[in-house]
């Protein structure tokens, strides 16, 4: 009894060590610090602000002995705020019409007209798109297309449209079907829990679930927390206060997840109706079928049983089971499984593989099997969605030297240290886990929910965020250039309903998102902020990927501006979002200008400079039939007018008229070089190629 007591105080003890060591250290970890806001500093003589944000960098650039760069000019200003909000270039009408528009609400009510375009979905959707690393394709070696993945980018779009609340949109993209199970347009947000990468004839079933759970609990980390979590599934964080027994308390959360695929994406309603009318269509061909399934099924079961005697005996011995002896973990790897068995029906091609009278006979009964598809009903589009195993979870283990211990669900303990009791929901056929893990993230009191996603939308108008690595908060990434400015932003979005519109309107009517990008540093700025960390101007950009092909399109006049629906192939003058993305075959294009794989969560989109980049724009088939289309539209609308083409060719690139010396010299190009072929559509490309249309300033 003794030896028992004393083993037990050891055990409290070292519990009790291993909590204060965690305190600790949590104590030093600023980003799970409560937010709370700050008082906004004041200066006397400060006529540079124009709203809070300005104050906060005021501050930090007077602590710098650094000042602010002048207000750029409209045409510029037009210019950054329509590619930032849409993601398009303005037309020429807009740029002379907002640069002689001398109402005081001129700017606000531009931004208002941007803010309320569907095209400005399209733009910050992108962005979630990247750090959801959604893609079209399962990846790996088959890359696979994913024909029904699209409605999630159109529900990801939509919900930016509607200035969806962002506690809302992370609920409905971690349990929509938990939340909302009969409306389509919400448990498609789930298919967040399924667009990582699926590797079609991979045999070891037990590794790639595993590999499956891992990588979204990883990402889920990442996307929503701005913590590296996946660096504590082997050990305890080495830097952060993340200890090992957390990323499996997170796991044990997501660990019930399973990808449906009998669900249709329809209302209650609507699969009422399909279902009435499939059972007269059924009931009609009845004979039919039968026949054509005497021929056919005999075959695609024969490849299903090959299929299936691939995998290992115990996988196979999970098929034999009655479905109500399978436990949720057993039932997760069938149906991981019988992608591959299902799939054997998918690719069954019945004109190679049925020969003689029997092929005679099939096409005799496909024949008279098609003179009713008047009674079929049009199916309705899968759902490419997810939810749970069903209503108990399965065991999450964490292995180590001292043995398997089983993990109950919980999240960080640096923040919740208690597992809470999780109730599965009165309806549907889920645990429930999805949901208390939404709730927790989205509470108000939650310090890195709001902190995390603010800093991404100030990345995407500044180029940099205020922490520069917004997938990692931790030791391992930066702190925050401006720490009270955060914070001020973070109880602002709270305060307005966790609404990203209200964040556009502060950041850009602020004198910090007005500067001119003009501005070279002088010694001082090389000398204290070099990488303009301070924000002594705005930082000029390249433009991305999607930004580069969207505004060629645009100035050519193709673009073709229709929302939604299933994606196109790059051929095709939809805008970038809705090309089709194959993560091991990219569009040309896209690729060249550094647009994420859907690999991996990409908050940030690199920015490279190569000559690849170059040879493309000079030799590019696509490149040169926008120059060619571009030269087209001068021609149609203006004639033989070299000087009105030299215009308007520089106002539709580059928003802004054309200098006297840039007008002489591309009229003398033009008159010169008529002899050498098509001088117009040459200088199209170069102006298309150039940095001034490929920068933002």
């Amino acid at each position: 009894m003794g030896r028992v007591l004393a083993s037990v105080f050891l055990t409290g003890v070292m519990v009790s060590q291993a909590a204060s060591a965690l305190e600790d250290a949590s104590a030093h970890w600023w980003a799970v610090k409560p937010v709370e806001r700050p008082e906004v500093p004041l200066r006397a003589g400060d006529e540079w602000s124009q709203n809070p944000i300005d104050r906060f960098v005021d501050r930090a650039l007077q602590n710098a002995d650094l000042t602010p760069s002048p207000k750029a000019d409209r045409c510029e200003l037009i210019r950054r705020v329509y590619f930032d909000l849409i993601g398009l270039p303005p037309s020429a009408d807009a740029v002379e019409q907002f640069a002689n528009d001398t109402n005081p609400k001129a700017w606000s009510n531009l931004v208002e007209e941007l803010l309320n375009s569907p095209h400005y979905g399209e733009r910050w959707g992108q962005h979630w798109l990247d750090v959801t690393r959604w893609a079209e394709s399962d990846g790996y070696r088959q890359d696979a297309f994913r024909p029904h993945a699209w409605p999630y980018r159109d529900y990801v779009v939509n919900s930016f449209n509607q200035d969806k609340r962002y506690d809302q949109f992370v609920r409905e993209q971690l349990a929509g079907d938990e939340i909302a199970p009969d409306n389509p347009d919400v448990m498609i947000g789930t298919a967040y829990l399924r667009n990582g990468i699926y590797e079609y004839n991979q045999r070891n079933v037990e590794m790639h679930w595993e590999l499956i759970v891992d990588e979204l609990t990883s990402l889920t980390g990442e996307v929503f927390m701005g913590v590296g979590i996946g660096c504590a599934q082997c050990h305890d964080h080495k830097f952060d206060p993340i200890p090992q027994e957390d990323y499996y308390r997170l796991k044990a959360m997501l660990a019930p997840v399973s990808w449906k695929f009998d669900v249709p994406l329809a209302t209650p309603k609507q699969k009422r109706e399909h279902e009435r009318q499939l059972q007269v269509w059924l009931e009609a061909t009845k004979d039919l079928r039968e026949q054509i399934d005497a021929i056919v099924e005999p075959q695609i079961k024969a490849r299903q049983h090959a299929a299936l005697i691939m995998f290992p005996e115990a996988i196979q011995a999970i098929f034999a089971m009655p479905k109500e002896q399978r436990t949720p973990y057993q039932q997760q790897l069938m149906d991981l499984a019988n992608i591959q068995v299902e799939y054997e029906r998918e690719r069954f091609d019945e004109t190679k593989s049925i020969k003689g009278e029997e092929s005679e006979k099939l096409k005799q009964l496909r024949a008279a099997l098609k003179a009713y598809d008047y009674l079929k009903p049009a199916s309705l589009t899968p759902a490419f969605v997810a939810s749970d195993v069903g209503r108990n979870a399965p065991k999450v283990l964490l292995k180590n030297r001292a043995g398997a211990r089983d993990i109950d669900p919980g999240f960080l303990s640096v923040l919740e240290p208690a597992s809470l009791p999780i109730q599965s929901p009165a309806h549907g056929n889920t645990t429930g886990r999805r949901s208390t893990l939404a709730e927790w993230l989205t509470d108000e009191k939650h310090p890195l929910t709001p902190r995390v996603i603010v800093n991404r939308i100030w990345l995407k108008h500044f180029k940099d965020g205020l922490v520069a690595s917004p997938n990692d908060f931790g030791e391992l990434g930066k702190a925050p250039s401006h720490p009270e400015l955060l914070d001020w932003l973070a109880s602002e979005f709270l305060a307005s309903g966790w609404s990203f519109k209200h964040m556009h309107r502060l950041i850009v009517h602020s004198s910090t998102y007005q500067q001119t990008a003009r501005r070279e540093p002088g010694a001082k700025e090389s000398e204290t902020d070099p990488i303009n960390r301070l924000l002594w101007r705005y930082p000029p950009q390249r433009l991305d990927a999607a930004q580069v092909r969207d505004a060629m399109l645009t100035v050519s006049g193709e673009l073709d501006r229709s929302l939604g629906g299933p994606s196109v192939k790059g051929d095709r003058q939809r805008r970038s979002i809705y090309v089709r993305k194959i993560r091991n075959t990219p569009d040309e294009i896209l690729k060249g200008f550094d647009s994420p794989t859907g690999f991996n969560s990409t908050p940030v989109r690199d920015a490279t400079t190569t000559p690849g980049q170059a040879l493309l724009l000079m030799n590019g088939d696509w490149i040169l039939k926008r120059a060619q289309q571009f030269a087209g539209l001068l021609r149609s609308t203006l004639g033989d007018d070299v000087v009105a083409m030299v215009r308007e060719a520089y106002q539709r690139c580059y928003g802004r008229h054309a200098g006297e010396a840039e007008t002489h010299m591309a009229v003398t190009f033009l008159q010169d070089n008529r002899a050498e072929g098509d001088s117009l559509v040459d200088m199209c490309q170069m102006l298309l190629s150039s940095n001034e249309f490929l920068y933002l300033h």
